[in-house]
């Protein structure tokens, strides 16, 4: 059996989850934010360490928008030597969009949106 992939939790995803509570706080849908932790940790998690490979792979894909592929050269600049052992993934949950690079045993998990947000979950979180 394979080794199970550790994951973390970037600055970025948390600001992403702070986004998505007012998100909810602002369409009164704030159990929804509960239910989001709830599948993340008891669901989305320990897919993630167990199957890291799991979302389909989006570094490079062929019809990707310009934006995505300077998105990506973006990441890739941040990682530097690393970006070369890094996959870059996205996970579809019903609601919820979750962006996560899988490097060397480690998943990060890099950016969450709902999918009623606005659709370039790359782009800065606002402050």
């Amino acid at each position: 059996m394979a080794v199970p992939h550790r994951v973390e939790v970037t600055t970025y995803f948390l600001r992403g989850l702070a986004q998505i509570e007012d998100f909810l706080d602002a369409n009164e849908a704030t159990d929804a934010y509960d239910q989001l932790l709830d599948e993340l940790i008891a669901t989305v998690i320990p897919n993630l360490e167990s199957f890291p490979q799991l979302g389909p792979l989006i570094q490079g894909g062929a019809g990707q928008s310009t934006e995505v592929h300077s998105a990506l050269r973006l990441l890739e600049r941040q990682l530097g030597r690393l970006a070369r052992h890094t996959e870059v993934r996205e996970y579809v949950m019903k609601d919820y969009l979750v962006l996560y690079a899988r490097s060397r045993g480690v998943v990060h998990l890099l950016s969450i949106r709902h999918q009623r947000q606005r659709r370039n979950y790359l782009a800065a979180p606002s402050p």
